[in-house]
C-alpha cells in the first residue's frame, strides 16, 4: 500500500532529523517506529481521540528538555533501526530460513 510505505517514509526521515513524535497507537508506520514515552508519544484510543492527540502536543511543546531528549532518542533508534549490518544478517536468516 502506497499510503503506509509513504508514512513509514516520513516517519524514518523525522526521526533521522531527531524530531521527537506524537501519534496515534493503532497508526502503521508510526506505532512501530515509537517507543512510547522514550522518543515520542503514542495515543491510545479512547473518547476523545483528538482530544487526547493535543494534550501529548502540548505537554511535548511545554516541556523543552523532554522535546530534546525525545528527539535525541529518536535518532539514537533510527540509527539501529537502518544499521546495515543489522539489517544485513536480517535477510541471511530470512534467506536461510526460506532455503532450509
Amino acid at each position: 500500500h502506497y499510503p503506509l510505505r509513504r508514512q513509514r517514509q516520513m516517519c524514518i526521515r523525522d526521526r533521522s532529523y531527531g524530531l521527537p513524535v506524537v501519534g496515534f497507537a493503532d497508526c502503521p508506520g508510526t506505532n512501530d517506529l515509537t517507543k512510547n514515552g522514550v522518543n515520542g508519544f503514542l495515543v491510545e484510543k479512547g473518547s476523545p481521540r483528538h482530544l487526547n492527540l493535543s494534550y501529548k502536543l502540548r505537554d511535548l511543546m511545554r516541556n523543552y528538555s523532554l522535546i530534546r531528549e525525545y528527539g535525541d532518542n529518536s535518532r539514537s533508534l533510527i540509527s539501529e533501526y537502518l544499521d546495515y549490518k543489522k539489517i544485513i544478517k536480517q535477510w541471511e536468516t530470512f534467506l536461510n530460513n526460506s532455503v532450509n
